[in-house]
């Protein structure tokens, strides 16, 4: 990510989850947490930090594991048990199509995480649709990059019609002239490949605010 060298293994999909380790009662609750993150992401590639506050953990997300679950069900227990105060932002999920983009993409990512620190202090779990709904815009490479993935899949006239009837999909199907069954499968293929969830309010925001800046 910071220009080190070509990839050491190649990824069909990539997600960093972006760590902020704000308090420490004991440096060997740190250790347990490290492990801790380890057994909980089954996918993890690996993390590394450089000041020992910040960390990166890398996700193989091919075929999809959906962390932001298991991580709200245990960020608080984690938390009290390792004396820590941790903010976590779970990055986009990146395919393989961009892979020229992803150090760039990342590092976008972590200076969004890092400006919103700035701002608030309270623990919690972040995802990516939050995150770019408060101050995206202030990082073109992530709404080029999802742009790119919302062409390649063909979904804009979907994503519209679901955004103009609130994520009903039988009205967004019934709008664009095709069968509900038919417009489900596009968005479970979606979801698969991208991680957004275009029946939730979040992530269809993230992808109308992409398709509508690029129509200005």
């Amino acid at each position: 990510f910071q220009g080190g060298g070509p990839l050491p293994q190649t990824l069909e999909k990539l997600q960093v989850i972006h760590a902020h380790v704000g308090h420490v009662s004991d440096e060997d609750g740190k250790v347990a947490w490290l492990d801790m993150m380890a057994k909980l992401l089954p996918n993890l590639q690996g993390y590394y930090t450089g000041n020992g506050q910040d960390y990166l953990f890398i996700l193989h997300q091919a075929p999809l594991f959906d962390v932001k679950e298991i991580l709200r069900d245990t960020l608080a227990t984690m938390e009290f048990d390792f004396g820590l105060r941790i903010t976590l932002f779970l990055g986009q999920i990146w395919p393989a199509k961009l892979v020229h983009s992803w150090p760039q993409l990342i590092e976008a990512e972590q200076s969004l995480f890092h400006h919103w620190r700035s701002s608030h202090h309270q623990s919690r779990l972040l995802t990516f649709g939050q995150l770019y709904l408060w101050a995206g815009q202030l990082h073109p490479v992530l709404r080029e990059g999802l742009a790119s993935l919302i062409a390649h899949q063909q979904l804009e006239k979907e994503i519209v019609a679901l955004w103009q009837e609130g994520a009903v999909i039988t009205k967004a199907a019934q709008s664009l002239y095709i069968h509900r069954n038919t417009l489900q499968y596009r968005l479970d293929k979606w979801f698969d490949w991208t991680g957004l969830q275009l029946k939730e309010l979040t992530d269809l925001a993230v992808c109308y605010m992409v398709i509508m800046d690029l129509s200005i």
